[in-house]
């Protein structure tokens, strides 16, 4: 696991060299694992006092409130109480929509989840909406709303959809919304310095947003709760927000058995990419490779080198926000600051990569559930083939396909030119905790020192009972001797 060392010095420089540039005035971070803080640091000042922020003040956490609105339709989806394609109207009767096409499907709670509602992006209008009444909010559903694409045919961020998902919530509880989330989320899981007001109790204080103007930073007015607070009117400190990260990635844990607030199914459920978000019209986020979409109330990355990493950013007037995990490694941070809009996603997936880079240094190792026995198995009668090839143990583990692929007297073949350049496996080998990277339970990737260099074995198992490898793979790596 990465060291809290490592850690503390790689976040507090990508910070630093942030905050050094002046995009707010006031900003803090963490980096966490399942064991806790590893790092964290405070920039600034989080008032007009200078008060410097630590781990327990409050900022407005602004969209990455969606994953809470999300998470509390999912448990009253889990408690019966509504399902995911319901119609919208069956909750919001007063909302008006223009269809686009006499064909237009009704709108669902789905399509608004994973922002697949046609309805256009509108980050400048909502929010300042938040302080709208309910009344006001459903006098203006009544005049009318105007879709930018049919439902349910693409990703485009809209903040109005997770407002309607708000009223859905209260029409199935009869509570109102915020009620709902401190008693079924906030509570149960002790995040006792997160809430809807600037007087939420943290001690480190709530801090003071700020907006850049006329060369200084100038207090922004604080928004009160309404209508629109499921969008983003969430305040919360770091500290509490590591341990909702932690939270959520914990769904992907096999001991993950705490079903409180929300069984781990619905947490992953949570984090899948739903919907592909295409390169524009997204939160804004830093830029991560691989393909990138929206699960529910989050931003899924499906990294080429560690696998998933999940996220969400929050801009607001007065706030920037980010938070980010990795399911594999149990590593995340959050990072928070007190400007309008400030990206402070950025040092926070730096931080990240970097961390990652340096954990899974031997290659992606986002192994989320347990090797089956099978491979765990396989592995070692591949181990066995290539100390001494045997073809009657090769027809026993091979697939059909495997054999039809590649005869088994090419596969002998192949490996005695492969350990031509590496020469023959030393006695021993390396363990699969120590070198081993897997992309699921049916796949194993791995090395076996040999005298003049190392062999890279990779299997993948076919999905029939018993599992057999279907998939077998020998390459020579002769410049390096491996070491176990």
């Amino acid at each position: 696991m990465t060291s809290s060392a490592s850690a503390s010095a790689c976040a507090r420089q990508l910070f630093s060299n942030w905050f050094a540039e002046e995009h707010a005035p006031g900003a803090f971070y963490t980096v966490s694992s399942p064991d806790g803080i590893l790092a964290e640091g405070g920039y600034g000042r989080y008032d007009d006092h200078g008060n410097r922020p630590h781990h327990d003040t409050a900022f407005r956490i602004a969209s990455c409130t969606k994953s809470f609105t999300a998470a509390a339709i999912l448990m009253l989806r889990d408690r019966g109480l509504l399902n995911l394609d319901d119609n919208l109207s069956d909750f919001v009767p007063e909302l008006v929509a223009t269809p686009r096409a006499e064909d237009q499907p009704s709108l669902t709670l789905r399509m608004l989840l994973t922002m697949a509602g046609g309805l256009g992006t509108d980050d400048a209008w909502a929010d300042r909406q938040e302080s709208l009444s309910n009344a006001e909010f459903r006098n203006m559903l009544a005049a009318g709303i105007r879709f930018v694409s049919t439902p349910g045919t693409r990703f485009e961020y809209s903040n109005l959809g997770y407002a309607l998902l708000g009223q859905v919530i209260e029409a199935v509880t009869n509570t109102p919304f915020r009620q709902v989330i401190h008693s079924e989320l906030l509570g149960p899981l002790a995040l006792t310095s997160t809430g809807f007001d600037d007087d939420v109790p943290a001690r480190g204080g709530t801090a003071v947003g700020f907006r850049r103007g006329a060369n200084r930073w100038q207090p922004e007015p604080v928004t009160r709760p309404g209508a629109f607070s499921p969008i983003g009117g969430i305040f919360s400190t770091a500290a509490d927000l590591s341990r909702w990260a932690q939270w959520l990635s914990a769904g992907f844990s096999e001991s993950a058995d705490d079903t409180t607030v929300l069984s781990p199914a619905s947490r992953r459920e949570m984090q899948q990419a739903h919907r592909l978000t295409g390169s524009t019209n997204s939160p804004p986020t830093a830029p991560t490779p691989g393909t990138q979409g929206y699960g529910y109330g989050l931003v899924v990355h499906l990294h080429p080198r560690h696998g998933p990493i999940i996220s969400h950013s929050g801009g607001y007037p007065g706030f920037g926000s980010h938070m980010r995990w990795h399911p594999g490694s149990g590593l995340a941070t959050i990072a928070l600051a007190n400007a309008t809009y400030a990206n402070i996603a950025q040092p926070a997936a730096r931080t990240l990569e970097r961390l990652l880079e340096e954990h899974l240094s031997d290659g992606p190792r986002f192994q989320l559930e347990e090797l089956w026995p099978e491979t765990h198995a396989a592995r070692s009668d591949v181990e066995t083939l290539v100390k001494k090839w045997d073809d009657g143990l090769a027809a026993r583990i091979l697939a059909d396909n495997a054999r039809l692929d590649e005869p088994l007297e090419r596969r002998r073949e192949q490996l005695a030119a492969v350990l031509e350049e590496t020469g023959p496996v030393t006695a021993s080998s390396c363990s699969i905790t120590d070198n081993s990277s897997s992309s699921s339970p049916a796949h194993l990737r791995w090395s076996i020192p040999a005298e003049r260099g190392t062999l890279k074995c990779e299997i993948r198992m076919h999905p029939l009972n018993p599992p057999k490898i279907q998939m077998l793979r020998f390459s020579a790596h002769p410049q390096t001797a491996a070491a176990c």
